[in-house]
């Protein structure tokens, strides 16, 4: 166990054990392109969102350098945590001194404002023990200051027992500017501080999973046999269909995606279902003996023929063939 041993309730407090850099990912801009996805035979789209995430989630067993203000009898890094942790912080209160708050390391540190609007900071705390006669005092807070002011993101009063996730984004209608202006103070915040102590006494209150910026997810993965899916998550999104299990056609904004396991497919013209390049006698031909109507569903080997998406082929679709119609 890591314990504290400064004596002076109001100065800045920290683990006796060396702290571990803060974890830190930086995730580039991933975009799967079109020419690669027609070569391999899938049909794979984008995603756009750059993103940073920086994060504290002690599982290494150190504090990773946080440290304390307020009259902190004992912080240590302790088995356990909210879902899918194996460790956390704890705080214990002394009980006679200031309020205690968590000060983030320097990680966390610099300007805000440069993570862009979809930034937002987040973490998991619990009021894991209250003395007989403690008293709720303060409700969850987040505060951040600097050279251009300070402001605080309040949250509800947390109840005793178990871990709740608090998480805002980094934009001014969400946090209370105390003095300066949002947007000088985001441009170079020097402090980053966690509510610590939520009752009078001798509380434990638990800290994990502090993490600041974005990062995408995919949070789905599907085996079927093709179409488009759409996946929002973390600020970003995913839609296409990796893996397609059957040859196919997909059409959409003109164009024609001919694909599955098809080796070196290419795209068309809508309506040129058999990939000559033309759309002509021959197109047409197929197109009417894949015709069932409105509503009917699409035929067996006739999905290229649904160009306009409402699952069946028809006369809607057949204009469509009308006007790109180019013979041989």
């Amino acid at each position: 166990m890591m314990k504290n041993n400064q004596s002076k309730p109001n100065e800045p407090r920290s683990s006796v054990r060396a702290a571990s850099p803060i974890a830190k990912t930086t995730n580039r801009d991933p975009r799967l392109e079109f020419a690669l996805a027609v070569a391999l035979g899938i049909f794979a789209a984008t995603t756009t969102a750059g993103a940073q995430e920086i994060r504290s989630n002690f599982e290494n067993g150190t504090m990773q350098g946080w440290t304390f203000i307020g009259d902190v009898a004992e912080a240590t890094v302790e088995p356990g945590g909210p879902a899918g942790s194996t460790s956390y912080l704890q705080v214990t209160d002394a009980g006679d001194g200031g309020v205690i708050r968590a000060i983030a390391p320097s990680a966390y540190l610099g300007s805000w404002a440069a993570f862009g609007p979809h930034a937002r900071v987040s973490a998991d705390v619990a009021l894991l023990s209250v003395p007989a006669f403690g008293q709720f005092s303060l409700p969850v807070h987040f505060e951040i200051s600097g050279p251009g002011g300070r402001a605080v993101k309040t949250f509800a009063y947390p109840p005793i027992g178990p871990w709740i996730h608090y998480e805002t984004p980094i934009v001014e209608s969400e946090w209370v500017v105390i003095n300066g202006t949002w947007d000088t103070l985001v441009q170079n915040v020097t402090q980053f501080l966690i509510l610590a102590e939520y009752a009078t006494g001798f509380d434990v209150t638990g800290i994990d999973n502090v993490k600041f910026g974005f990062q995408y997810e995919v949070g789905w993965n599907t085996v079927d046999g093709g179409g488009t899916m759409v996946s929002f998550g973390d600020h970003s999104s995913l839609k296409g269909t990796i893996g397609q299990s059957d040859p196919g056609a997909m059409s959409e904004n003109g164009f024609t995606l001919t694909g599955g396991f098809w080796p070196g497919a290419t795209t068309s013209v809508r309506g040129d279902c058999d990939v000559d390049g033309d759309v002509d006698l021959n197109d047409t031909a197929s197109f009417f003996a894949c015709t069932n109507g409105p509503s009917a569903g699409i035929p067996v080997d006739c999905a290229c023929w649904d160009l306009d998406g409402d699952l069946d082929v028809d006369l809607h679709d057949f204009a469509i063939v009308q006007q790109a119609f180019t013979g041989s």
